[in-house]
């Protein structure tokens, strides 16, 4: 959780608390911008989901690159849980 998480990307969660998206700073709507759980960045994949799912990772973005943070909404429609380990520190810049 950050007091300003400008620059990351937001971690957005459902109803059940697993993560359904990481969305990147250049890609958020006002609404997930507001958001303050930030995505720091580490991520580890069970690697017969990543590469069975790998494909569908495209560049259709603000930026035009492939975001490997995309990966968390594709597993979740997948229907893949998708777990963020929150820091027990408060980040604050």
């Amino acid at each position: 959780m950050m007091d300003d998480p400008t620059g990351y990307g937001r971690v957005i969660r459902g109803s059940n608390g697993c993560v359904t998206a990481i969305v990147e700073q250049k890609a958020g709507s006002p609404a997930q911008l507001a958001i303050r759980e930030a995505n720091m960045g580490i991520y580890c994949f069970r690697a017969d989901l990543f590469w069975r799912h790998a494909s569908e990772m495209g560049t259709d973005n603000p930026a035009g690159e492939y975001y490997l943070t995309d990966m968390a909404g594709i597993l979740s429609r997948a229907g893949h849980a998708v777990e963020a380990m929150p820091s027990t520190t408060r980040v604050r810049r």
